[in-house]
Protein backbone atom coordinates (compact mmCIF):
# COMPACT_ATOMS: atom_id res chain seq x y z
CA UNK A 1 0.00 0.00 0.00
CA UNK A 2 1.41 3.69 -1.17
CA UNK A 3 1.57 5.33 1.96
CA UNK A 4 1.08 9.23 0.92
CA UNK A 5 3.48 11.64 2.46
CA UNK A 6 3.78 15.07 -0.02
CA UNK A 7 7.23 16.45 -0.16
CA UNK A 8 8.97 18.82 -2.63
CA UNK A 9 9.27 16.90 -5.55
CA UNK A 10 12.89 16.64 -6.60
CA UNK A 11 14.07 18.09 -10.03
CA UNK A 12 15.87 15.58 -10.75
CA UNK A 13 16.42 12.18 -9.20
CA UNK A 14 20.25 10.78 -9.07
CA UNK A 15 19.10 7.30 -10.32
CA UNK A 16 16.40 5.14 -11.41
CA UNK A 17 16.72 3.59 -7.97
CA UNK A 18 16.40 6.92 -6.59
CA UNK A 19 13.31 7.77 -8.53
CA UNK A 20 11.43 4.42 -7.54
CA UNK A 21 12.29 4.32 -3.67
CA UNK A 22 10.40 8.16 -3.93
CA UNK A 23 7.39 6.89 -5.95
CA UNK A 24 6.89 3.00 -3.77
CA UNK A 25 6.19 5.84 -0.70
CA UNK A 26 4.52 8.26 -2.70
CA UNK A 27 1.51 8.79 -4.82
CA UNK A 28 1.14 10.75 -8.37
CA UNK A 29 -2.11 11.99 -7.03
CA UNK A 30 -0.55 14.16 -4.78
CA UNK A 31 1.66 16.10 -7.27
CA UNK A 32 -1.42 16.34 -9.83
CA UNK A 33 -0.91 20.14 -9.72
CA UNK A 34 2.54 19.88 -11.11
CA UNK A 35 1.23 17.65 -13.99
CA UNK A 36 0.94 18.52 -17.49
CA UNK A 37 -0.36 17.13 -20.99
CA UNK A 38 2.37 15.53 -23.26
CA UNK A 39 1.74 14.29 -26.63
CA UNK A 40 4.51 12.11 -28.32
CA UNK A 41 4.10 9.28 -31.05
CA UNK A 42 4.71 5.53 -30.86
CA UNK A 43 4.67 3.08 -33.87
CA UNK A 44 4.16 -0.57 -32.65
CA UNK A 45 5.31 -3.15 -33.99
CA UNK A 46 3.33 -6.87 -33.86
CA UNK A 47 4.78 -10.00 -35.15
CA UNK A 48 4.05 -13.33 -35.58
CA UNK A 49 5.14 -16.58 -34.02
CA UNK A 50 3.97 -20.01 -35.29
CA UNK A 51 3.88 -22.92 -33.24
CA UNK A 52 2.86 -26.65 -33.91
CA UNK A 53 -0.14 -27.25 -31.28
CA UNK A 54 -2.95 -30.05 -30.79
CA UNK A 55 -5.94 -28.92 -32.90
CA UNK A 56 -8.04 -29.06 -29.36
CA UNK A 57 -5.61 -26.55 -27.56
CA UNK A 58 -5.74 -24.17 -30.68
CA UNK A 59 -9.53 -24.32 -30.37
CA UNK A 60 -9.20 -23.17 -26.89
CA UNK A 61 -6.34 -20.29 -27.47
CA UNK A 62 -8.35 -18.93 -30.16
CA UNK A 63 -11.47 -18.93 -27.77
CA UNK A 64 -9.69 -16.66 -24.87
CA UNK A 65 -7.72 -14.61 -27.44
CA UNK A 66 -11.66 -13.90 -28.94
CA UNK A 67 -12.63 -13.52 -25.65
CA UNK A 68 -10.07 -10.85 -24.89
CA UNK A 69 -10.38 -8.74 -28.21
CA UNK A 70 -7.14 -9.71 -29.49
CA UNK A 71 -8.36 -11.63 -32.61
CA UNK A 72 -11.03 -11.42 -34.56
CA UNK A 73 -13.74 -13.96 -34.38
CA UNK A 74 -13.57 -17.06 -36.85
CA UNK A 75 -16.17 -19.15 -37.09
CA UNK A 76 -14.01 -22.01 -37.43
CA UNK A 77 -14.49 -23.25 -33.28
CA UNK A 78 -15.76 -25.66 -33.02
CA UNK A 79 -18.55 -24.96 -30.30
CA UNK A 80 -18.93 -26.61 -26.80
Amino acid sequence: MVKSKKQTLPDQFKNIEEAAEFWDTHSLADYEDLQRDVEFEVELKSEKNYFAIKKDLSYDIERLANLEGILPARKRCPPY
